[in-house]
């Protein structure tokens, strides 16, 4: 724990605005792509989030959404994926409520592997959570189930009334990965930016960028 504390401390004195991407449940989707798990209220999360806390930089979370154990979905039925996946959104919102002046950003809203990241679980954990935030990832791949748009592209019904109901909590997140080149353009910066077209112009603004200028404090 001093060790973890050191280099946490360490990394925001070299300007870090933020940690992440953590993690606490990460599925292989294609040989080589490591599964990663560990309890979202494991010890050392905890006391991240006194640190996070303390300096007022908010934590990126990657976490599919498994509210209770379940079976691995047939399509990540490989090594190095479990058969059964834990129940971790009780564990999560240990996290959430340790320290609520820790902000928590759950990556990937709209897009996962499980398919229970359902608009209706967020918006249960964003009532309950003051402290918990979302970025949006909007991409072809993942299910589509669970995506804010349907297959013409336009934002679903339940998915503006999230937004809607809360505005200041959303933010795009590309998950672009970036090899020295820059932003790749194209179709994968089409999608979000059609996305937020679609938005009322002061939720676009939020979403497009104020929400994450005022947690990242740009």
């Amino acid at each position: 724990k001093a060790r973890f504390d050191k280099r946490a401390r360490q990394i925001i004195a070299m300007g870090a605005i933020g940690f992440g991407e953590m993690t606490a449940e990460h599925v292989s989707r294609r040989p080589g792509h490591p599964y990663i798990t560990a309890p979202p209220d494991h010890p050392l999360f905890l006391h991240l989030a006194e640190i996070a806390a303390e300096y007022d930089v908010p934590i990126d979370f990657h976490m599919e959404a498994v509210p209770d154990d379940m079976a691995t979905p047939d399509a990540l039925k490989f090594n190095p994926n479990p058969e059964k996946l834990r129940a971790n959104i009780r564990r999560f919102e240990r996290l959430l409520a340790h320290n609520r002046k820790a902000k928590f950003i759950w990556s990937h809203a709209g897009w996962g592997n499980t398919g229970k990241r359902t608009p209706a679980l967020m918006r249960r954990l964003l009532m309950e959570h003051s402290n918990l935030f979302m970025s949006l990832k909007i991409k072809k791949s993942g299910l589509r189930g669970i995506s804010p748009i349907d297959r013409t592209r336009q934002i679903r019904n339940v998915w503006m009334g999230l937004l809607n109901d809360f505005p200041n909590r959303f933010m795009i997140g590309s998950d672009y990965k970036l090899k020295g080149k820059g932003l790749p353009g194209g179709k994968s910066q089409q999608i979000p930016r059609n996305f937020l077209r679609q938005l009322p112009p002061r939720l676009a603004q939020k979403v497009g960028f104020e929400n994450a200028k005022r947690v990242f404090k740009f």
